[in-house]
């Protein structure tokens, strides 16, 4: 039995002299215009000897026994005909048998088709546990936590006193401008006020009453940049000076003054106030960064940067890491100022560094968190928020605590940057986290304050 007609293998002069002898045949048997003929192949008919199959293309040739009346589709004399010849329909089964064979052979070596992927809702984004929320009426600057108690600057004026276990109110004080909370020590809590084109004052305030016990002014035109307390002194930066003041009185101990701005709060680590801000304001000529010995205000050593140092220093294991608002991070030296590495992260940065461990992390304008090796410089991990980012990044307990303009609180895994959750408030969080005893307190810009369970 032959395998059926291939198209490739067709010999146009075998069926001319094929086709010829079936007309013929045809001819003597059904006498003129007896044309139709049945398909070798697949055993259609179809008019007109000598041309191809309309069906499956191969060359007809055996023409019916009877023609079959135009129109007419149902099982004439024609087709009872043929089927009633044992050959014929051997054949035809033959044919059908082979086609069917082949058809599986094809169809079993084809290649599995890809897979269909199944469409599949997202995964929830984990989120934390509100212990508490307290509404301060006013933009938060930032919380800070000390014995038990979490302080909270608003840009009112007022500070709020409240308890860290419960949110419920200790004490309230006003002051004429906004306030960012410092630490607290020895049972007296640090803050400053700013007033704009008025001046800045430091306060010193009763930690467990709200009751003043010193304010320093800084200058009529001073802006108190931030504060820190160390060694029995408070530490406090504005304008072009650094003042260092006696943390029992409030006497002033020494003043440094620079040619420009100090942008940055003031850091104290191995008896050094490391500080940044701008150089010259009316030359433009860039940022630095300001060592000075923290018993003398002497000045040690001073690096210049690509532009202003406007958030606070990180110092860790004998390492001054700083950031410029163009988006650089400098590694520097902490006794000598010089440079160790330096890397761009993004196009412009208000978050300040935090060092923990061997990471140095920052956040940027970009809306994303930056995690670096703190001795090269070399990107670690990123994690990018829906936001810009102003907060400073908080590191503890394994975890690196944020905040972004995308209304969310951010608790990524320190080691990888995956997301442990995140808590949306509605509104940007600028200010830095706090974190202290398992909670970590933030506060929105329209002035509600969070206390999040740190390990949800």
């Amino acid at each position: 039995m032959t395998s059926g007609w291939q198209p490739d293998r067709y010999d146009p002069r075998h069926h001319q002299q094929y086709t010829q002898q079936q007309l013929e045949s045809q001819q003597s048997r059904h006498g003129p215009g007896g044309n139709l003929v049945r398909c070798l192949e697949c055993g259609a008919e179809t008019a007109g000897a000598g041309q191809f199959c309309r069906w499956c293309g191969a060359p007809t040739g055996m023409p019916a026994a009877d023609p079959v009346p135009p129109g007419d589709d149902r099982p004439g004399p024609a087709s009872r005909a043929i089927w009633r010849r044992p050959g014929i329909i051997a054949f035809a089964a033959g044919v059908a048998a082979a086609c069917l064979v082949t058809a599986i052979t094809i169809i079993s070596s084809m290649p599995d088709p890809p897979s269909r992927p199944r469409a599949s809702a997202a995964p929830a984004t984990p989120s934390a546990s509100a212990r508490w929320t307290y509404d301060t009426g006013a933009g938060v600057i930032r919380p800070a936590v000390a014995g038990g108690t979490v302080y909270i600057g608003s840009d009112d004026g007022t500070l709020d006193a409240l308890d860290a276990a419960t949110g419920s109110l200790r004490w309230t004080y006003t002051t004429a401008g906004s306030v960012d909370p410092g630490p607290a020590v020895g049972g007296t809590v640090y803050v400053s006020s700013d007033v704009a084109y008025g001046g800045g004052t430091v306060y010193a305030l009763d930690a467990a009453t709200g009751r003043v016990r010193w304010a320093y002014t800084a200058g009529s035109y001073a802006v108190v940049s931030g504060l820190t307390v160390a060694g029995g002194t408070v530490y406090i930066s504005g304008d072009g000076t650094v003042h260092a003041l006696d943390a029992a009185t409030g006497r002033l101990r020494w003043a440094y003054t620079n040619a420009g701005f100090v942008d940055s709060g003031p850091a104290v680590a191995g008896g050094t106030v490391y500080v940044g801000g701008e150089d010259d304001t009316m030359s433009g000529s860039g940022g630095q960064v300001y060592a000075l010995d923290a018993a003398t205000g002497r000045l040690r050593w001073a690096y210049t940067t690509g532009d202003t140092v406007a958030s606070s220093p990180a110092v860790a294991g004998g390492t001054a890491y700083v950031s410029d608002v163009v988006g650089q991070v400098y590694a520097l030296n902490a006794a000598t100022g010089r440079l160790r590495w330096t890397r761009t992260i993004a196009d412009a940065v208000e978050s300040g560094p935090a060092a923990a461990g061997s990471t140095v992390y920052i956040g940027g304008q970009d809306g994303t968190v930056y995690a670096l090796n703190a001795a090269t410089g070399r990107l670690r991990w990123t994690y990018t928020t829906g936001s810009y980012v102003h907060s400073s990044p908080a590191a503890a307990g394994g975890s690196v605590y944020v905040g972004s303009d995308d209304g969310k609180v951010y608790a990524l895994n320190a080691a990888t940057g995956r997301l442990r959750w995140a808590y949306s408030t509605g509104d940007a969080v600028e200010s830095s986290p706090a974190v202290a005893g398992g909670t970590v307190y933030a506060g929105r810009d329209d002035g509600t304050v969070y206390a999040l369970d740190a390990e949800s």
